[in-house]
């Protein structure tokens, strides 16, 4: 089951908060996020977020904290191309088994994601795409046990086919390097 909770105003200045679980017989979840507007356009806000999950699955133990704050905004880029832009430091630990290897991962993320969208209708698409860029990494002895960059791109498109049916075409392509001469645990 799951469960959410919003409160979508706060105070006077347009602070939300909202509360999300998740309860089965793997997976228990729950994440706390606070928004708050920078005031500069009503669809720009910074976002501090708080989570735990603790997953048991036949071959794996996982328990993950999650701690991140960024800056959600619109932004042009390359003259007149329209992208949502996220801009977030993520602290996760993560304490892992899997088929009894033992594991303790701590990794602080920086992040940079840019999306775009174009839709006819933003409720039910029957003609768009949505295209989605992140990167990401971490660096050994900064806060971090190992180094990385990770990069992902992943898009949609839909058309629709005759009086109430649509088609979905959706791909997701990624990369992560890690250095050579590795000196944390990966």
């Amino acid at each position: 089951g799951s469960l959410g909770w919003e409160r979508r105003q706060i105070n006077r200045w347009g602070h939300r908060f909202s509360l999300d679980a998740q309860l089965s017989q793997i997976r228990n979840a729950a994440t706390a996020r606070y928004y708050i507007p920078t005031g500069s356009n009503k669809d720009d806000f910074y976002a501090l977020s708080a989570g735990y999950k603790d997953e048991h699955t036949k071959t794996s133990d996982n328990k993950t904290l999650i701690a991140s704050a960024g800056l959600n905004q619109n932004r042009t880029l390359w003259g007149d191309v329209k992208v949502r832009e996220l801009l977030a430091l993520e602290y996760r630990d993560e304490r892992y088994s899997i088929a009894g290897e033992n594991g303790h991962s701590r990794l602080l993320m920086p992040t940079l994601s840019w999306t775009y969208v174009q839709a006819d209708d933003r409720i039910y698409t029957r003609r768009g795409q949505k295209v989605q860029w992140e990167l990401r990494g971490a660096m050994n002895k900064v806060v971090s046990n190992t180094s990385f960059v990770q990069t992902k791109l992943s898009g949609i498109v839909i058309r629709s086919v005759g009086e109430s049916g649509r088609v979905l075409l959706r791909g997701d392509m990624g990369y992560t390097y890690i250095p050579q001469n590795l000196s944390g645990d990966f």
